[in-house]
């Protein structure tokens, strides 16, 4: 008999949703309705190149147009690299974290079509729109590969100059990138794996790949940034892990943790988009520049072109013996995931 308040006593029960009354009745508050006292409208500028250098940037006619208030550029940005999945700061499914800063809030040097060059913060949407046609760049039109296998042949274009990976003290050294091996994990055997396959009566080997696949949230993203009088920053955010995101943009911003608030409304859908520091800093870094708060808005096409996807596996390869019972007496696996312009888009 269970008790009536013990420990399995709501075990195999329905539970009641705790936020359902405010969904169903309309007062549940997202980040896209948040709006605060002088908000301005935050809006980036992609690249259409897919890998480039910048050689010049012009901001002038952005920065003059009436109504702007802010333009940031990579000559703004905090040099600091960062990581962005934060997963990358825990271990995760027995994977001890490799904590690799491949990531700049804004870089002189592009890495795929949509990747952020510029931001503006504006009174309006209309405003931001026009500052980001008047901004002029000159690319230098870098050689691009598009999967893994042309990334590793010899010769191939090497996407970073250089990282940083966290060393035995815990922090990030900077080394030179040599290849486009993001990271190697190493899941040790355990046991004699290849006697278990010796010992097999039947060895099946196969090759295989999973496709990319895009969260779709209802919500696209959305946050704001806002710094009070003491330099304190609340910034609202879609995160799914908001002591290690906060702990992230401290960092990136070189603030003490205790001066940086996270808050989260309701979330319109998260399926693991949430994992990592994304264009957040970018809304930072305008609040701080405009002395404003920004609300900075992504459209669904800006959703699918610049926002990390899934990431696709392949080719893995496995081996694995089994008895004729069904038993199994060895699995040997090697997988490749491609992991795209950041080490983020491997942990999603």
């Amino acid at each position: 008999m269970v008790e009536r308040n013990g420990p399995f006593s709501i075990v195999g029960k329905r539970l009641p949703d705790i936020t359902g009354l405010a969904k169903v009745t309309g007062r549940a508050t997202f980040i896209s309705d948040l709006s605060l006292p002088g908000m301005l409208i935050g809006k980036v500028l992609h690249s259409p190149h897919a890998h480039a250098r910048i050689v010049s940037i012009d901001t002038s006619g952005a920065e003059s147009l009436p109504g702007v208030e802010a333009v940031v550029t990579h000559h703004d940005a905090p040099g600091r690299q960062y990581t962005g999945t934060l997963m990358n700061l825990q271990s995760y499914g027995g994977i001890e974290a490799w904590g690799v800063y491949d990531t700049r809030v804004l870089e002189d040097k592009v890495r795929y079509v949509g990747d952020a060059v510029a931001a503006v913060a504006a009174v309006d949407e209309l405003t931001a729109d026009r500052a980001l046609e008047l901004i002029r760049v000159k690319y230098e039109v870098l050689p691009v590969v598009f999967d893994e296998a042309a990334a590793q042949a010899p010769g191939a274009p090497v996407l970073h100059d250089r990282v940083q990976r966290r060393q035995e003290d815990g922090a990030p050294g900077e080394e030179a990138v040599v290849e486009n091996l993001a990271v190697h994990v190493c899941h040790h055997a355990i046991g004699d794996v290849e006697q278990g396959l010796r010992e097999a009566d039947h060895v099946i080997e196969g090759v295989g790949y999973t496709s990319k696949q895009k969260q779709a949230p209802l919500e696209t993203f959305h946050c704001v940034a806002d710094f009070d009088a003491h330099g304190r920053l609340t910034l609202w955010a879609p995160t799914q892990l908001p002591f290690l995101f906060q702990r992230m943009i401290a960092y990136i911003f070189d603030m003490p943790a205790g001066m940086v608030r996270i808050k989260n409304e309701f979330t319109g859908g998260g399926f693991g988009v949430g994992l990592s520091v994304f264009r957040e800093p970018i809304c930072v870094l305008l609040a701080k520049k405009s002395g404003r708060p920004v609300k900075l808005a992504y459209s669904r096409q800006e959703e699918f072109v610049d926002r990390p996807t899934r990431a696709c596996l392949g080719p893995y390869t496995i081996r694995m013996g089994v008895k004729k019972d069904g038993s199994i007496t060895g699995i040997d696996r090697h997988i490749v995931s491609t992991a795209g312009a950041h080490i983020e888009c491997a942990a999603l």
